[in-house]
């Protein structure tokens, strides 16, 4: 049984992924109650706690990752129940994860990666690791068989919603401690002497 009410306010789900999120969700607890919609919030350290949080009733509504939704939609098809996508944030509309790589390496096609070391950010980032580690798999370059795959793996849980690991990955690309970096393409970088080399999302070379 839900431990929610149905009288009292509309409680949802979120990650504390930095200190600003208090802030965030504050000024969205003050902008729907003035628009007379009671609404509060809970925290939570991690995506697959708000998860386990959210099917067993303890909050009606999540503020999930990409990665969280698709948990959350398997585990509700697993009890026999359907989750239901309400809303997205414009930003993450149409996502794209890029390669980048050193403007002196030479690298210029996507199997060059062969026996490199690509840097990712955390092992729970679908923008920064996920999807192009599959991208790279698909066009025949198997992680940590066909290349190295080093990690940056800050806040685990969190499901790359910070920016830690990726910010430490490309400065590694910049040491040259690395060969290559996934990255979003929506993050704003100003590097000197790095370019993109492949989108993850097409196979396209800009």
């Amino acid at each position: 049984m839900p431990v929610i009410g149905s009288l009292g306010p509309l409680m949802m789900g979120a990650v504390a992924y930095d200190a600003k999120v208090v802030t965030i969700w504050d000024g969205f607890q003050q902008y729907f109650r003035s628009h007379g919609l009671e609404f509060d919030y809970v925290l939570y350290t991690n995506y697959e706690a708000q998860v386990a949080a959210h099917l067993s009733g303890h909050i009606q509504i999540a503020w999930n990752s990409p990665l969280a939704w698709l948990q959350a939609e398997r585990v509700a098809a697993s009890l026999g129940r359907r989750a239901e996508a309400l809303c997205m944030r414009d930003t993450d509309r149409d996502l794209t994860s890029i390669v980048l790589v050193r403007a002196d390496s030479g690298i210029k096609e996507i199997g060059e990666l062969r026996q490199r070391r690509v840097a990712m950010g955390a092992n729970d980032s679908p923008q920064s690791t996920l999807i192009p580690l599959n991208y790279l798999a698909a066009r025949g370059l198997a992680p940590r068989r066909d290349f190295e795959v080093v990690l940056f793996d800050h806040l685990v849980g969190k499901h790359g919603d910070h920016i830690g690991g990726e910010r430490d990955a490309v400065r590694a690309l910049v040491r040259g401690e690395a060969d290559a970096r996934a990255n979003p393409a929506l993050r704003s970088l100003q590097l000197h002497g790095v370019r993109r080399r492949a989108q993850s999302t097409s196979g396209a070379l800009p």
